[in-house]
């Protein structure tokens, strides 16, 4: 089963999810669009391999390029959080 991200927007609403998952005894991958990106399979590289050490805190930043996807993008109530729920969920 692939489902959109935010995968639920509580830990209740999540541990719904998960027992759905057992049940039906299917795979659940949530779609994170940049999970198979070059730069975030580079990245996971490093990490792998030890060059980066110990990671202890991490910041990350996302420009959009082109714009504001349509006004139901910006619109929390449509979009299932907004901006920060696209992109901030990692």
């Amino acid at each position: 089963m692939l489902v959109e991200k935010p995968l639920s927007m509580t830990v209740e609403e999540a541990l719904k999810v998960e027992e759905a998952v057992r049940r039906s005894n299917k795979t659940l991958q949530v779609g994170f669009v940049r999970r198979f990106a070059t730069n975030t399979k580079v990245l996971k590289s490093f990490i792998d391999s030890g060059k980066l050490g110990e990671i202890y805190n991490a910041k990350a930043s996302c420009l959009r390029r082109l714009g504001n996807p349509g006004v139901w993008f910006a619109d929390k109530d449509r979009s299932g959080g907004g901006p920060l729920i696209d992109l901030g969920v990692m």
